[in-house]
């Protein structure tokens, strides 16, 4: 997959022994910063620029999100709609729709055929 760039982004469910692992790495972690505290919702940046989102109870999320697994990764890409051609060419589902954020930035969220959930996220700004 050529055009997935170096980003990306980890979305983990809080209150699994997952969710406890990460935010055990994230609060002890030198160079991780807090980014947002949000009713549900904690993210973090990491040095190398992950962003690391701690997903709560409190917070909506699409109920596909975490019905596979307690960890979503997403990758940007510099073109959502040709890299969702590709992936759907090779087998994965797209769950949902594609949506759209300040017209700056598109996501959305594959099933792959060994039905592990991953993102993808176009910047444009």
């Amino acid at each position: 997959m050529k055009n997935i760039s170096r980003n990306k982004k980890i979305a983990v469910k809080a209150g699994t022994l997952d969710g406890e692992l990460y935010k055990a790495i994230l609060e002890t972690e030198p160079g991780v910063k807090k980014m947002l505290i949000e009713p549900g919702l904690t993210a973090y940046l990491s040095s190398d620029g992950t962003t690391i989102e701690i997903y709560s109870s409190g917070f909506c999320c699409p109920d596909y999100l975490f019905a596979h697994s307690n960890i979503v990764v997403s990758f940007q890409v510099t073109s959502i709609s040709q890299t969702l051609t590709s992936l759907i060419e090779k087998g994965a589902v797209l769950l949902g729709e594609v949506h759209t954020v300040c017209s700056s930035h598109s996501y959305c969220h594959l099933l792959t055929p060994e039905k592990t959930v991953i993102g993808v996220y176009e910047l444009n700004y």
